[in-house]
């Protein structure tokens, strides 16, 4: 289970590191979908999404400091690099179509849909990450899988708190 929460991190970082680094230009370009409403939102910005893969593949480079203490979590120290940016780039992905899907439904940027804002990310990112595990320590089972989702929940909702009272973010979610 370590292993598993080890592999994780790095999509809690860059699930984070937005709220810090974004901002600037929006993805969609203060473009409309076809049902007149916005794409993605004025919150889901080129330079928060960048930011995220980046500080995936760093986090997931500084797991690889680990090795020399018998944490291995991939066999070649190149897969930490490919693993980081899948996590990150993943992680940026399921973030932004939890982003689409609220728009959809008519929901505004910045307001909560359960469930949805805390595990969308972590969802896409751990399936784009199963085909990697060949190639790592780690297994993932389906248990597994709903562990991760429990923890990101909780986490997510923690953070999200704190970064709120320490004027990160307006909303505590």
């Amino acid at each position: 289970m370590l292993y598993l929460l080890l592999l994780v991190i790095p999509a809690f970082f860059a699930n984070a590191i937005p709220v810090l680094l974004g901002g600037g230009r929006a993805i969609d370009n203060d473009r409309q979908f076809m049902d007149g409403r916005p794409i993605l939102g004025k919150h889901k910005t080129i330079r928060g999404f960048i930011a995220g893969v980046f500080i995936g593949m760093f986090v997931c480079e500084l797991l690889y400091l680990l090795e020399p203490l018998g944490i291995v979590l991939f066999m070649l120290p190149v897969y930490y690099a490919v693993a980081g940016f899948i996590l990150g780039f993943g992680t940026m992905l399921g973030d932004s179509i939890g982003s689409f899907i609220k728009r959809r439904f008519g929901y505004k940027s910045g307001k909560q849909v359960l469930f949805l804002d805390e595990l969308s990310f972590i969802i896409v990112a751990l399936i784009f990450i199963l085909p990697i595990l060949k190639f790592s320590t780690v297994t993932m089972t389906v248990y597994d899988f709903i562990i991760v989702l429990a923890l990101a929940w909780v986490l997510h909702k923690i953070f999200n708190i704190f970064a709120n009272k320490f004027g990160v973010k307006n909303v505590p979610w």
